[in-house]
């Protein structure tokens, strides 16, 4: 009798939470989320900050806002000598997530059951692969203008899911990486 009143008592305490969450979750204000780009000239790099309301991730979800982002600012990109732009993390860009999962996911260079590279480091594997023409190009377009060129990624702190990713119908995908710390090296656009 004892442990079905404690079992009933939690019961309740947990569909009391979960009401109240619900219920804060109604009255909340919709989330709003906003990038800017800060510049640090001591240390020569771009910053792409977010703020947001409410609590959730703000993410770029296509390589065009990335791009619209940097144009905006093409007066603090030419008005100081820049040779980083941090983007911060890249689960915040689900458009390269989803490029280096789907790349990996097929890539015979990626151990898909150690979840590591073939060869080497899982940094400079992530970084080679957002080095490829196929991202570099569209961050470029994001720099029209201004006297960079974009060089190539840098990374760190890859981070690997532990779990099998399912990706294509029943096969198993294996281990792969889908967030990093990343960088894309800039230096001066030929002519500029």
């Amino acid at each position: 009798m004892k442990c079905f009143l404690l079992c009933l008592c939690i019961t309740l305490c947990f569909t009391r939470i979960a009401q109240a969450a619900s219920s804060n979750l109604e009255n909340e204000e919709p989330t709003s989320c906003s990038f800017t780009i800060e510049g640090n000239q001591e240390w020569e790099v771009l910053s792409i900050r977010s703020s947001l309301s409410a609590g959730n991730d703000c993410v770029l979800t296509h390589a065009r806002d990335l791009q619209a982002l940097l144009i905006s600012n093409s007066d603090l990109l030419t008005k100081y000598s820049y040779k980083e732009l941090l983007i911060g993390r890249l689960v915040n860009h689900p458009w390269m997530v989803s490029y280096l999962v789907d790349y990996a996911s097929k890539d015979k260079n990626w151990n898909h059951k150690q979840g590591k590279p073939v060869r080497g480091h899982e940094n400079q594997y992530v970084a080679n692969v957002l080095s490829r023409n196929d991202i570099i190009l569209k961050i470029q377009t994001g720099f029209s203008g201004t006297p960079y060129r974009v060089k190539a990624a840098s990374v760190e702190k890859v981070l690997i899911e532990q779990r099998p990713i399912v990706k294509y119908g029943d096969k198993d995908t294996g281990h792969l990486p889908f967030d990093a710390i990343v960088w894309f090296i800039l230096e001066s656009a030929p002519g500029k």
